[in-house]
């Protein structure tokens, strides 16, 4: 047999196996395989809670015990976006028992970098989003941002 027989059935055979390797995993007997991350996760000490889209750190060994709860449609659960603007991540509530520093990070691939993606604070009383001040680093990028949390918080990722 020749040499170029054995690599073009090597090669069907890869993609033959490929094929049927992802309709199994994609196959509708198989849906729900992947574990769903819980909406409300406890927070406590100096270990980060990631939700996906965002990570939520408690600075300076604060002590407060709280929940992060995943906001998976801040519009309809909290309150619409700014006009113009629309949301680009999942929103993210953080309630504490006590004030404490709080860090909150979202990825921020160029595609939100593009669409001028900054990070909105709730204000409940004012029933708007507020822009609040935020660092982007790292590889990959985040942006950050870190406030004092008296007793909750809701923020997300919003761009235009």
């Amino acid at each position: 047999m020749k040499f170029s027989s054995k690599v073009l059935i090597a090669l069907s055979l890869t993609l033959i196996l490929s094929l049927v390797g992802i309709n199994v995993w994609a196959a509708p007997g198989r849906q729900g395989t992947v574990p769903i991350a819980p909406t409300t996760v406890t927070i406590e000490g100096i270990i980060p809670v990631t939700g996906g889209t965002y990570q939520v750190t408690l600075l300076g060994n604060c002590g407060a015990v709280g929940t992060v709860t995943r906001i998976a449609d801040p519009e309809n659960e909290i309150g619409p976006a700014n006009i113009g603007f629309e949301f680009l991540t999942d929103g993210v509530k953080v309630e504490l028992d006590k004030a404490c520093r709080v860090e909150i990070c979202y990825p921020y691939p160029t595609e939100y970098k593009d669409m001028n993606g900054k990070i909105y604070k709730w204000d409940a009383l004012a029933e708007s989003w507020k822009v609040v001040e935020s660092i982007i680093s790292g590889d990959p990028a985040q942006m950050c941002v870190t406030e004092n949390i008296v007793n909750n918080a809701v923020y997300s990722l919003i761009g235009n």
